[in-house]
């Protein structure tokens, strides 16, 4: 199985202990490929970088934004982005999410968006928020 995990995934699973950081932990233990692209990591280098909550947290765990990249690429395999796509109008920086989807020929995104989320489904790709991946992969 192949799962996109969007932007606000990663980022909670990096810094709470909820259901963002067990689904690394299940996909790591059930061999389940997390797919990403650089258009993924740029916007995950942005949050981090603009987000001041998210600059406390790196200075409180003495960490730094190149180790969290790391991290997130020794769990995620890197794919490159060759689809371009403009189907959220809303949000358009949502769009890298399906192009990774796509790109990757995962199987569900995992998301907390509502723009996302809303879709129910793309291309056959389930969109489903962490909880209920969690439930699926859990049962």
């Amino acid at each position: 199985m192949k799962v996109v995990l969007d932007t606000n995934v990663w980022l909670s699973s990096i810094f709470w202990k909820g259901e963002a950081s067990k689904i690394i932990r299940n996909c790591k233990r059930k061999s389940i490929q997390i797919m990403i692209t650089d258009q993924i990591l740029s916007e995950i280098i942005d949050v981090l970088n603009k987000e001041a909550k998210f600059q406390r947290f790196i200075k409180d765990r003495n960490q730094n934004i190149e180790d969290l990249i790391r991290t997130i690429l020794s769990i995620a395999i890197l794919k490159k982005s060759k689809t371009k796509l403009n189907i959220i109008k809303e949000d358009p920086k949502d769009n890298i999410i399906l192009e990774a989807a796509l790109d990757g020929k995962a199987d569900y995104i995992i998301s907390y968006d509502k723009h996302l989320l809303n879709m129910l489904e793309f291309r056959k790709i389930k969109i489903i928020k962490p909880n209920e991946f969690l439930k699926l992969i859990n049962k």
